[in-house]
């Protein structure tokens, strides 16, 4: 029997929410979650995420502002109608 090898690949998910409903009276906002996909890197999934913003009306990828918190390894600050959150995870391949 031969012995099988597992190593573990950094993904990175982004996630991205409609944020246009936000801004609203207090208890009548919300967020609607649109789609999240894996990357293999977190610039591919900035830059996704940029493009995606470009394209569908949202804030200019120039304008967006990357930032790091304690548990998102990346979200978008002040990203117009979209939020944009990318996280780390770890598979088995």
């Amino acid at each position: 029997m031969m012995d099988e090898f597992v190593s573990v690949v950094e993904i990175f998910i982004l996630t991205c929410e409609d944020a246009s409903h936000l801004g609203g009276p207090m208890g009548t906002e919300y967020t609607t979650h649109m789609f999240s996909k894996p990357f293999a890197s977190l610039e591919s999934a900035q830059r996704f995420a940029e493009k995606y913003s470009d394209d569908h009306g949202g804030l200019a990828s120039k304008e967006m502002k990357w930032t790091k918190d304690w548990y998102r390894e990346r979200w978008a600050e002040d990203a117009s109608k979209f939020i944009f959150v990318i996280k780390k995870d770890e598979v088995l391949s």
